[in-house]
């Protein structure tokens, strides 16, 4: 299964996908959105997530409209990974490119949002998503 299959069977419908303007994370944006079966034009590109640090992220996050529940961002690492294990509370490796972390927060507001006010709920990377895609295929 492809990480935009998974999504879409886990039911995931982001009203907002941010995405760095970046080429390599337009293009993957693009291919997991119309595998979730969304138009890409739902892609809004953010330059401040190209070089963004976890801080900044955070800040970002924060001003989200409360109008989203569902929110998805693709942006780099390390600062990508750094943001997660601190709004996690948890570390969980390394967010490979491609990969994908769904964290559930405990929070009415993104203004709300701070370290250890998440829960990983997911952890998803291309690799294992192409091993379980194989052995699905051995069975």
């Amino acid at each position: 299964l492809t990480m935009g299959s998974l999504l879409r069977e886990r039911g995931d419908r982001p009203s907002l996908i941010l995405s760095s303007p970046a080429r390599r994370a337009i293009a993957t944006m693009k291919r997991i959105v119309a595998e979730m079966g969304l138009s890409e034009k739902k892609i809004v590109r953010d330059g401040r997530l190209y070089d963004a640090g976890s801080q900044d992220l955070l800040i970002f996050v924060r001003g989200i409209e409360d109008t989203h529940e569902e929110v998805m961002v693709c942006g780099h690492n390390p600062s990508l990974t750094d943001f997660c294990t601190f709004v996690a509370g948890t570390c969980f490796g390394n967010l490979p490119t491609g990969g994908v972390v769904s964290i559930d927060l405990a929070v009415d507001s993104w203004k709300e949002v701070r370290g250890g006010s998440g829960r990983i709920c997911s952890f998803t990377s291309p690799r294992e998503s192409r091993l379980t895609d194989e052995v699905e295929t051995m069975v």
